[in-house]
């Protein structure tokens, strides 16, 4: 955190979630999320979700994008 109350984050500490057992590799979802119109960059981590389980969470950035079209383009694949 600087002067200014900003936070960067440089990294994260592993390419791989496990996601209840099952390894998710952060780069493939990324790679999904920023071949889908519109989407022009991507970051994806892992958060501990309300149940106790890391839980996938994707920053997305892009122009005009429809959360539920890029949702259901990920969760298809």
């Amino acid at each position: 955190v600087d002067e200014r109350g900003m936070m960067f984050v440089r990294g994260r500490s592993t390419n791989v979630l496990n996601i209840g057992g099952v390894k998710v590799l952060c780069e493939r979802v990324e790679s999904l999320l920023t071949s889908q119109p519109k989407v022009k960059d991507a970051g994806v981590f892992s958060i501990v979700g309300d149940s106790g389980l890391e839980e996938v969470w994707a920053v997305v950035a892009g122009d005009e994008l429809d959360p539920e079209a890029v949702r259901r383009a990920v969760n298809e694949n």
